[in-house]
C-alpha cells in the first residue's frame, strides 16, 4: 500500500519530502486536491476530522436538512412569517472588522434580528494542512458537519459564490488560503447553494439606512 502510494504521488507530481508514514502521505495527497475530493471521506490514522481538532468519534448531532425538520411557524420564510436574518459582526485575521448576513436554519436559535446566535463566539478552529492551505467549510461532508454542530445557517461566501454552511469559528478568513473542492458534489449533496425549499422565500435583514430602524424585506433567490 505504501508502494501505491508513493508511486502515485510521483504521477501526481507530489512533493513527499518530509513523509515517512502512510498516513502523512495520504494526508498530503488528499490536501493536495489534484486526486481525492475534500467531500470524499478519506480512510486515515488520525483521530481528528481533518483539517480541525475535533475527534472523528465525536457524535453527530441532528440533521439540519432533514425534510422532517420544521422551520418555527413564526419565522418559516413566508410573505406573514419573514426569516429573521442574524449577523455576525468580528475582525478578520489581520484585524479588519467583517460583517456577515446570516441565513438561519431550522435548528438555529431564535434571535431578535440582527443579532448573533452563539454568544459568545469561538475563535478560528480550523487547522492549517500540510499544504499550508485550510479546508472551507463547504468541503465538509454532512456528517463531518453535524459533528462540528452545523444547524443548518448559511451565509454567502465569496470563495465559492454561493450560500456555504455557517459553523460558529469555522467561517473563512480572508487572509487564509483554501484548498479547492468538489463544489458540484457538495452542491448536489445540498452542503451549498440555498436549499431548495427556500428560494423564494422572504427574509427581514438589518437595514441602517432606515432612519427609523425598520428592517429590508428582501426575497431569497437561487
Amino acid at each position: 500500500m505504501l508502494k501505491k502510494l508513493k508511486n502515485l504521488a510521483s504521477e501526481l507530481q507530489v512533493d513527499l519530502s518530509g513523509c515517512f508514514e502512510k498516513r502523512e502521505i495520504m494526508q498530503l495527497l488528499a490536501s493536495s486536491g489534484r486526486y481525492f475530493g475534500s467531500n470524499d471521506e478519506i480512510e486515515v490514522n488520525d483521530a481528528f476530522i481533518r483539517g480541525t481538532t475535533v475527534s472523528k468519534s465525536t457524535a453527530q448531532g441532528s440533521n439540519p436538512i432533514n425534510i422532517d425538520h420544521r422551520y418555527a411557524r413564526e419565522r418559516n420564510g413566508t410573505s406573514q412569517a419573514p426569516f429573521q436574518a442574524c449577523a455576525m459582526y468580528k475582525y478578520t485575521k489581520r484585524n479588519k472588522p467583517k460583517f456577515r448576513l446570516i441565513k438561519p436554519g431550522k435548528l438555529t436559535p431564535l434571535v431578535d434580528l440582527g443579532s448573533y446566535p452563539y454568544d459568545p463566539p469561538k475563535p478560528p478552529q480550523l487547522t492549517r494542512l500540510p499544504n499550508g492551505k485550510y479546508r472551507h467549510i463547504g468541503s465538509f461532508s454532512l456528517k463531518e458537519l453535524r459533528q462540528i454542530g452545523w444547524d443548518g445557517a448559511m451565509y454567502n461566501s465569496q470563495f465559492v459564490e454561493t450560500w456555504v454552511p455557517l459553523v460558529d469559528g469555522y467561517d473563512s478568513d480572508e487572509n487564509d488560503k483554501y484548498e479547492p473542492f468538489n463544489q458540484r458534489k457538495a452542491r448536489e449533496s445540498g452542503i451549498i447553494g440555498l436549499p431548495i425549499q427556500d428560494i423564494g422565500k422572504y427574509m427581514y435583514i438589518p437595514n441602517p439606512s432606515n432612519p427609523n430602524g425598520g428592517p429590508l424585506l428582501v426575497q431569497l433567490k437561487k
